[in-house]
């Protein structure tokens, strides 16, 4: 035979548990070998391996779950049970052999069951994906939005492994998705591919619709209707992707209450400022990112309030004398005093303070600055944790946490519904 010389090779690599017939056999399918097309999550793949190969790639691996057919073309007759499993089966197996560890597991300060269960959970994830994450999910990251969390590992894939976990344990079902591009790519790609695949970006949507839910209810704890939100001036500090998602995301709220129609897009434009790096944003600034583009301020609106391009954010806060002041710069500090002082003059009665950027030393500024320099009538939130402060006198400061990780159980479950 031509292959007699590499034959011997292949008999002594391959696991000597295998019974003999089963090696040969290996062998002669590496020789014939084709492509073929199988379903991985719930779009078809191309498998390229055979055999115990297959078994021993988590990525491809589904245990029970392989039918009479694809065990027949892929080679695995023999190396499995001889019962083919449902998915669902599968999954209820394992979870009967979970639900029996709680119970038999001791209580006490020695107790390891959130160990244990740890352990089961990551030799699933080791032998079978399919299973484990139960659905067809990407998470995308280029590394150009990691904030400075610490070390994450390479491009922050820490990050992205965090959150496909957070999804799984919160709902089992995900939707696909793009997360931590910077601007430039995160709004070019939800445009490219919004009607290809079920998409969520943390950053421009997650972020976009805690600040509205955050903005909405400072319009209530203002006393006021809801239908008076599309009247609250808005100052943003920070025109990234997720500045610019809170901003497209509050532009279309005001819109909606306004009539939904093309006048009322455009009269929802004049109740933002934006100020970035550069200061004020108008229409006089050269190379204005596309994205922020709708948002820049018309000289003549600028000039009517005493503000020119480039302006600072104290004097911005001074002379528009905002409902609202909106960080998402991850600037830490950037409400300084002067810009809380000039905020005091705000023509809301209960003016809103969001210093949404996190880490914690990344927030624009904390509660008991904000508190102790505008006073104790303001409505706080913040991304990053903090305590509430005390006030004297039997007040409290109350800091309410606006992070967008209370948006994804919501996601999963919108997605749930609309299946």
């Amino acid at each position: 035979m031509a292959f007699s010389s590499s034959l011997p090779r292949l008999l002594r690599r391959t696991s000597s548990s295998l019974p003999l017939r089963w090696r040969l056999r290996m062998f002669l399918a590496g020789k014939r070998s084709r492509p073929f097309t199988t379903c991985e999550g719930s779009r078809p793949t191309i498998l390229h391996k055979r055999s115990i190969d297959i078994l021993h790639d988590p990525w491809f691996n589904k245990g029970t779950a392989f039918s009479i057919t694809e065990r027949d073309r892929l080679d695995l007759r023999g190396l499995l049970p001889p019962n083919v499993m449902t998915p669902r089966q599968q999954i209820n197996r394992f979870m009967v052999d979970l639900k029996r560890l709680e119970l038999n597991a001791s209580d006490g300060p020695s107790d390891t069951i959130a160990l244990a269960k740890w352990r089961i959970l990551n030799r699933l994830h080791d032998r079978n994906e399919t299973m484990y994450y139960k659905v067809d999910m990407i998470v995308v990251t280029d590394g150009s939005r990691i904030l400075g969390l610490g070390d994450l590992g390479v491009q922050g894939i820490g990050i992205a492994i965090g959150k496909l976990d957070l999804y799984v344990a919160a709902a089992g079902i995900n939707p696909q998705r793009f997360e931590d591009f910077q601007s430039k790519w995160a709004f070019k790609l939800l445009q490219r591919y919004r009607s290809t695949y079920r998409m969520f970006n943390d950053d421009v949507q997650g972020t976009a619709g805690v600040a509205i839910a955050g903005l909405l209810g400072a319009v209530r704890a203002q006393g006021k209707p809801m239908i008076d939100f599309p009247k609250q001036k808005i100052v943003v500090a920070g025109a990234g992707s997720a500045g610019i998602g809170v901003l497209n995301a509050a532009r279309k709220t005001m819109a909606r209450m306004l009539g939904n129609n093309e006048f009322a897009f455009e009269g929802a434009r004049s109740q933002f400022w934006v100020v970035d790096a550069m200061g004020l944003l108008t229409e006089g600034r050269m190379n204005i990112d596309p994205e922020a583009l709708p948002f820049a301020r018309k000289l003549k609106e600028s000039e009517r309030h005493g503000l020119h391009e480039g302006a600072s954010l104290a004097e911005v806060v001074t002379k528009v004398k905002p409902d609202v002041l909106l960080g998402l710069s991850a600037v830490g500090g950037l409400f300084s005093k002067e810009v809380l002082e000039a905020l005091k003059d705000s023509s809301s009665t209960r003016p809103a303070i969001f210093a949404m950027s996190n880490p914690t030393q990344n927030a624009e500024c904390t509660p008991e600055e904000a508190f102790s320099t505008v006073g104790d009538h303001i409505v706080f939130a913040s991304g990053s944790p903090f305590h509430d402060v005390d006030l004297g006198n039997g007040k409290i400061g109350h800091c309410n946490q606006g992070n967008n990780m209370y948006l994804f159980p919501g996601s999963v479950e919108l997605y749930l519904c609309v299946l």
